[in-house]
């Protein structure tokens, strides 16, 4: 767990997007990744915009033991997403 609070500190003071990998299962398999920036924190909680598919961004609130794993992620392949 501190691996993946060290990455998203990272990731929120260098404004850099990372990949998150949820640590809950639904029908025996992990979420599908998830493509954000760190935005902020509160209390116990990370707030990251998501970028969906269809271009729109959302903002969730996670907390840290909901992240299985974390990486970041090249700010080039961000921007070219929708693309």
């Amino acid at each position: 767990m501190e691996a993946v609070a060290q990455v998203l500190y990272g990731a929120y003071v260098s404004k850099s997007p990372v990949i998150i990998q949820a640590n809950v299962l639904r029908n025996g398999l992990f979420y599908p990744d998830v493509h954000a920036l760190v935005i902020g924190y509160l209390n116990d909680k990370i707030i990251l915009q998501v970028r969906k598919k269809d271009g729109k961004e959302v903002i969730k609130r996670v907390t840290i033991d909901l992240i299985r794993n974390v990486e970041s992620y090249s700010v080039l392949k961000w921007n070219n997403k929708l693309k």
